[in-house]
């Protein structure tokens, strides 16, 4: 449910070799950058047509059905700090994230498959890299540690 360059690359072919401004690289940039080819096509609902076809494909029942063959207990699902309470370029972009979590959470049990929930991302990025969904220079605000 975050986008990670490296995990799933053919996502962002379609943004090989554009200019500055047309490049994605996290989930950030890749709502952003949907978002923009939307209008352009009059289409506002592009960006999330994208999101939805690649969650209905990263898993499904079968996926699914085949781990609890396998005998897997429990999977790992990152989701993103803006699931519930969509902001800036998520907006529209990541509708029906929380119905596939849920999806994800009733399928799994059914199959006898635990879910442990990794809120993945912090607001605005908490380390500046793509796994947090907005890869960015991350400037700490002091240096206590907790």
């Amino acid at each position: 449910m975050v986008l990670e360059l490296w995990i799933t690359p053919s996502l962002f072919y379609p943004f090989l070799n554009k200019n500055q401004g047309n490049v994605a690289f996290d989930s950030h940039s890749f709502c952003e950058v949907m978002e923009k080819r939307g209008k352009e096509m009059n289409d506002p609902n592009y960006a999330n047509k994208w999101m939805r076809a690649h969650w209905d494909s990263w898993y499904n029942e079968t996926h699914i059905e085949q781990l609890a063959e396998r005998g897997i207990k429990r999977v790992r699902l990152p989701i993103g700090d803006w699931t519930i309470n969509q902001y800036n370029h998520y907006k529209g972009c990541m509708d029906g994230a929380a119905e596939k979590i849920e999806w994800m959470l009733d399928t799994c049990f059914q199959h006898q498959i635990g879910v442990l929930l990794d809120v993945h991302t912090a607001r605005d990025s908490q380390n500046g890299f793509d796994n947090s969904g907005l890869r960015q220079n991350t400037t700490w605000k002091n240096d206590t540690y907790f």
